[in-house]
């Protein structure tokens, strides 16, 4: 999905789709199942990249490596994004209601219909579930045994993206990401349910590019 974003975005953003282990070319390699490593890694894939202005993306379980990568590049490296787009996911400091990635596999199957973004014709095969449920369980694990930490806010502007029928986010919890920066805060509630991302993309996309626009132009 990322991919496409480069053609639909101005001239001036280049678009860097991160591959995490466990996905894509990175098949051969194990999930990660804690934040910590994931933000590890992907702070080794882009700091060649980080000596022009750039902003991070994260949707749902991205939304918190995103949010954790910045704290971490500024805490490495004193470098920190003109913009963190976080979507599908409230604010870092709110626990999950609830814990699935031990699930049965039925159950766990159930839970991911109700998300609405696995097509059905996988969830009703057996031998793809077999080779994608480690995986799910994986991301799953990584959210729900993520534990917040306290530190000073964020010195960039958070931009945030909620689907209006998304079940896993509500507006206070949309809102609290404000808590999270020094800067400005604003939340955009767009329609669809927890992969509204990809209904709404023209709108996300077109935000994107005028926020980015305006941050490298002032």
């Amino acid at each position: 999905m990322f991919r496409r974003w480069q053609s639909r975005l101005p001239r001036i953003v280049q678009v860097q789709a991160l591959e995490l282990p466990g996905r894509g070319l990175r098949s051969d390699e194990l999930p990660l199942t804690r934040i910590e490593p994931m933000v590890e890694d992907i702070a080794r894939t882009v700091e060649q990249e980080l000596d022009r202005p750039f902003a991070l993306f994260g949707h749902s379980m991205g939304a918190l490596i995103a949010f954790e990568l910045a704290h971490h590049l500024w805490r490495t490296q004193r470098r920190r994004p003109v913009c963190l787009f976080v979507s599908g996911h409230p604010a870092p400091h709110i626990p999950p209601d609830r814990v699935i990635h031990n699930l049965p596999a039925p159950e766990l199957i159930v839970e991911l219909r109700k998300y609405n973004g696995t097509p059905p014709d996988v969830l009703d095969n057996p031998e793809l579930l077999d080779c994608l449920l480690p995986l799910i369980r994986a991301d799953f694990e990584l959210t729900e045994m993520y534990r917040y930490t306290l530190r000073p806010p964020l010195e960039c502007d958070i931009k945030v993206y909620g689907g209006t029928d998304d079940p896993d986010t509500s507006m206070e919890g949309l809102n609290k990401w404000q808590m999270e920066t020094s800067k400005s805060c604003s939340v955009t509630v767009l329609p669809g349910d927890h992969f509204f991302v990809v209904r709404s993309q023209d709108s996300i996309l077109k935000d994107i590019g005028h926020v980015l626009a305006r941050a490298v132009f002032h």
